[in-house]
């Protein structure tokens, strides 16, 4: 039993580090990728929503894993610009 519930704790665990990994860029790839990082932040970015609201002007967003994280009120360390 305690086996079993060790790795049901731990999954959540694995899966957050294999979500974290990055995937290497093919040579057909590379020359368009001016930042290779784990994380970016655009800056100045016009933010549209979708809902009909008014656009947010010069935003931050970040992208990690290829996914947009978040939209934050400031830039956090460690982070390629």
């Amino acid at each position: 039993m305690r086996p079993m519930i060790a790795s049901v704790l731990a999954l959540p665990l694995f899966l957050q580090l294999a979500a974290a990994q990055t995937p290497e860029l093919s040579k057909s790839v590379q020359p368009f990728v001016r930042v290779n990082a784990p994380r970016v932040v655009l800056t100045h970015v016009r933010v549209v929503d979708g809902t009909g609201a008014a656009a947010a002007e010069d935003q931050n967003v970040i992208i990690e894993g290829g996914r947009i994280r978040a939209i934050p009120l400031g830039v956090p360390a460690n982070t390629a610009l």
